[in-house]
């Protein structure tokens, strides 16, 4: 068993990769550069080109066959950007700061996994679709809170660890997680379309939501923790 300065090591180490990753996206970390910009328009358009499309077919004017129903799409694409664009405009109110572009970034992969195994046929046809689709949501939904929050915790000058940060960011990704569950639930109920899967199906995909969401907080707060350390130790001139 690691001890001490052992275990402290160990951890470093740990965040040499997620380190890497943050840093790949520092570019896109700080809502005001060319490319965030373009990232936001983009999201913008993709969002708005997905909801055109499930919209016509959910309103029979196109019929292109999926896993699912179109009524679940059209809510489930209309929410993510909703959210999105609700939290930037409440960062750029509150603290002059708009939402970061690898939060969009997060945004348009979370969506476009979920639009293509409903439109694929992917979910019924490939058995380890549905596990990976919530597998990976846990890393793109709670990486990107953990940024709203951690922006928010700096803007509104909250003075809390960086931990509490990290809490509040995974007690919000596992209540939308919990929606999301409520929305298959409620659209078998009223609907009929038989996709939920049933009792073993929704802990399955809690789990793995939860697993992947917890680990991310995990990494994001190390790391967030040793750039800010490094950063105070950099000699200034």
């Amino acid at each position: 068993m690691l001890k001490g300065p052992e275990f402290a090591h160990f951890c470093v180490r740990c965040t040499v990769v997620p380190e890497a990753i943050f840093s790949f996206f520092d570019p896109l970390m700080s809502g005001k550069t060319r490319l965030d910009r373009w990232v936001r328009w983009v999201g913008y358009g993709l969002f708005l080109g997905l909801f055109l499309f499930e919209l016509l077919n959910l309103l029979g004017i196109l019929e292109v066959r999926l896993d699912y129903t179109w009524r679940g799409r059209v809510i489930s694409t209309a929410f993510v950007f909703l959210v999105a664009y609700g939290v930037d405009s409440v960062m750029r109110r509150w603290v002059g700061k708009r939402l970061s572009g690898w939060v969009w970034v997060a945004m348009i992969l979370l969506i476009l996994v979920d639009f293509c195994g409903d439109v694929f046929r992917l979910y019924l046809s490939v058995g380890w679709y549905d596990r990976f689709a919530h597998a990976l949501s846990g890393p793109l939904v709670a990486g990107s809170l953990f940024l709203v929050f951690r922006d928010l915790a700096a803007g509104l000058a909250w003075r809390v660890p960086r931990g509490v940060v990290g809490l509040l960011a995974f007690g919000t990704h596992e209540t939308f997680s919990v929606l999301y569950e409520m929305q298959e639930y409620l659209e078998d109920v009223l609907f009929g379309s038989r996709r939920s899967g049933g009792g073993m199906d929704t802990a399955d995909d809690l789990t793995l939501s939860f697993v992947g969401g917890a680990l991310t907080i995990v990494a994001c707060v190390l790391v967030d923790a040793l750039r800010a350390d490094r950063s105070r130790k950099r000699p200034t001139s």
